[in-house]
């Protein structure tokens, strides 16, 4: 039996926008067979963070990334021959907004990720030798890049108002935040070989993982900073992915022939994969680099929204649609980051030729 393991249909509906007739049918073919089938889904917004999760629900941005490293234990163990990652999240019509912001308060008593990254900022900015007006100088580069990209696929999308643009802490403006605002629901199948002519799924709308790696720096929230803000565990995770791959994603990438998602939450989390991945040698090249390439392939979280622990789900099924086109490059990588970062993930995919 095939050990690689492929996204065999993956789809998503985004403020009532899109249709899951892929995933609904290979589901149905599964059900039909007698192949073990693995579930898992997305912690909602609503399950608190610290709350125990369920069997079968993984938590943070990072899950699709550890549902995939599961499953491959799974299939080894042929104790699964496919797998079925959903996730559902109304954030924008499913709560009230004092009810959604006590939700988000996931660090403690007025301790939202906002207030997480403004506390981790200072930190990182002393850490890689910059000044707090090169970090918000930067952080307009990253923003423009993100914008360009957005514009690009939404040329008709309404953008910021000229508030978002304003400060909403000392490091970070509206528009460099994760915008949560969406209502969301995703599902990505995966299966090897073997499942996938099962599903009757064409060759040339199966996108092969061809590495997938997932670190942790230690502990989690605002204790974890000091730990964080080194990002070695993002570079190892990288790293990681690129050697199982077997691929040199940053000379592709730079070559023009792979397309990234890098996960945008804030900018500092960008500005660490950049320098981790050695996409950029140091900070001064940056500028430079982001008018020459996409870092993102939506437009990044606060544009193309982020809904809370499925924004990663969403930018894949994205990768996944933008991969099948087949009038680009047949590489792709997402980044992935957890909580206030204590998880750094990267998966690389590729399209079969």
């Amino acid at each position: 039996m095939s050990s690689d393991i492929y996204i065999i249909a993956a789809d998503k509906i985004v403020d009532g926008v899109g249709d899951s007739r892929e995933t609904d049918g290979v589901r149905r073919a599964l059900q039909r067979s007698s192949l073990k089938t693995a579930e898992f889904e997305v912690a909602p917004l609503s399950l608190p963070w610290n709350a125990t999760l369920p069997p079968g629900c993984l938590r943070s941005a990072c899950s699709p990334l550890e549902a995939v490293l599961i499953f491959k234990e799974l299939l080894s163990a042929n104790e699964a021959q496919a797998m079925v990652l959903s996730g559902r999240d109304f954030i924008r019509s499913g709560y009230e907004k004092s009810r959604r912001n006590k939700f988000m308060e996931i660090y403690g008593e007025g301790e939202t990720p906002l207030t997480g990254y403004t506390k981790l900022a200072p930190a990182f900015i002393e850490s890689i030798g910059i000044s707090r007006e090169e970090f918000r100088t930067v952080c307009g580069h990253i923003f423009e890049n993100y914008l360009r990209t957005y514009r690009s696929i939404h040329p008709d999308a309404a953008l910021p108002t000229v508030t978002w643009f304003e400060p909403v802490t000392e490091f970070f403006r509206g528009v460099d935040c994760a915008n949560p605002s969406v209502d969301f629901t995703g599902c990505v199948v995966f299966g090897n070989s073997d499942v996938a002519d099962y599903c009757t799924v064409p060759e040339s709308s199966r996108i092969r993982i061809t590495g997938c790696s997932l670190h942790k720096s230690g502990k989690d929230g605002l204790d974890g900073i000091g730990d964080i803000i080194a990002y070695n565990h993002l570079e190892k995770a990288y790293d990681a992915a690129c050697e199982e791959a077997r691929v040199d994603f940053t000379k592709r990438f730079l070559a023009n022939e792979a397309l990234l998602e890098v996960y945008t939450c804030y900018p500092v989390v960008p500005l660490a994969f950049l320098l981790k991945s050695r996409l950029v040698a140091g900070v001064s090249e940056i500028p430079e680099f982001l008018d020459s390439y996409e870092i993102t392939i939506t437009g990044g979280l606060n544009l193309s929204k982020a809904p809370w622990n499925n924004t990663t789900l969403s930018n894949l099924i994205t990768m996944v649609d933008r991969l099948r086109e087949r009038t680009t490059p047949n590489l792709g990588g997402i980044h992935g980051n957890g909580s206030l970062g204590y998880q750094q993930g990267f998966m690389i995919l590729e399209r079969h030729e």
